[in-house]
């Protein structure tokens, strides 16, 4: 964060990256883990922070605006931290970084805390918070369109040494929320998943603004209220992500995703719309009119031969 730590540039290494999302109609629930080896021989000592506001590129839309993490919370291997919010602290320092094109992050504000990494040997910081995405706004030019969104961006790393070695983020959604409700998702045809389920797996990533997430969906309405029903609960919430289903992300019969609906127009059927309910509820659906089908077959050939067994009189000769 601050220009006097620049000395450490490249010295502290991003071995593994894994962030977990339970996704919910206007809110996210947010658990990132990284793990980070210093290669020196020496202990290093630095303020580190996570951004609370600014912008970073996104493909496609071009830019995405965030703000406030709600109830962050950190912990370096597995001892809580106490991040303080640099604006709060009269010592706002606006940083620029720089990425490996023309276009930049800016973030403007912090939360920050004294970290130490001691020598040859590795760190894992966690950090918990959760995203409000009821009150996201798509523009595009002078006309805007109302729905929910989640960004993560991966970018820039050039802080840290080299590329990062491993990386996941693995994402369930819940309640009613499924894949039918997601319009626009980034990067293209690079996650994978089933209805409830979206994962992101990339290896020795040295990310760009194409390699950032995004997530446009239909969820709550604008007027959601936030604060009363999601933010009291945030501990019940945390404790969740402390069990999160990670193994139900080890199926092999997930598919990869193509949603491209970034639009200002009023939602519709799209053909990607239209090709997920084939490839996801066609199948079920043909199953049931087969049973149906079998059912009623069944009852026939069952009335038939209640009938068949019959004694029927009549003025000529009997048939049973």
């Amino acid at each position: 964060v601050f220009p006097a730590d620049s000395i450490h540039f490249g010295k502290i290494k991003i071995q593994k990256q894994l962030i977990l999302v339970n996704l919910y109609a206007g809110f996210a629930v947010i658990k990132g883990e990284y793990t980070f080896k210093n290669t020196t021989d020496q202990s290093i000592q630095l303020q580190i922070g996570y951004p609370v506001s600014g912008h970073y590129p996104q493909r496609v839309v071009e830019n995405v605006f965030f703000n406030n993490p709600y109830n962050f919370r950190a912990k370096a291997n597995g001892i809580s931290v106490k991040p303080y919010r640099l604006s709060d602290s009269g010592k706002v320092v606006p940083v620029v970084i720089r990425g490996n094109d023309s276009s930049s992050s800016l973030v403007a504000d912090w939360y920050v805390w004294q970290q130490a990494f001691p020598a040859d040997s590795v760190t894992t910081l966690t950090v918990y918070f959760i995203t409000q995405n009821n009150l996201s706004k798509f523009k595009k030019g002078d006309e805007s369109r109302d729905a929910n969104a989640l960004g993560i961006s991966l970018e820039p790393v050039n802080a840290w040494g080299g590329k990062i070695e491993t990386g996941d983020i693995l994402i369930k959604m819940n309640d009613k929320l499924s894949l039918i409700d997601i319009k626009g998702l980034l990067p293209d045809s690079l996650l994978k998943g089933d209805l409830y389920h979206l994962q992101y797996s990339f290896a020795n990533l040295e990310p760009e603004p194409g390699n950032n997430l995004l997530i446009w969906y239909e969820g709550a309405a604008p007027d959601y209220t936030f604060d009363k029903k999601v933010l009291p609960y945030t501990d019940t919430l945390y404790k969740m992500m402390d069990s999160f289903p990670i193994s139900e992300f080890n199926d092999t019969g997930f598919k990869l995703i193509s949603r491209k609906n970034f639009s200002v127009a009023k939602s519709g059927l799209t053909f990607s719309g239209v090709l997920y309910f084939l490839m996801f509820f066609m199948p079920w659906i043909i199953l049931a009119v087969v049973i149906v089908f079998l059912l009623k077959g069944r009852k026939k050939i069952e009335s038939g031969s209640r009938m068949g067994g019959t004694k029927i009189e009549s003025n000529g000769p009997n048939f049973s």
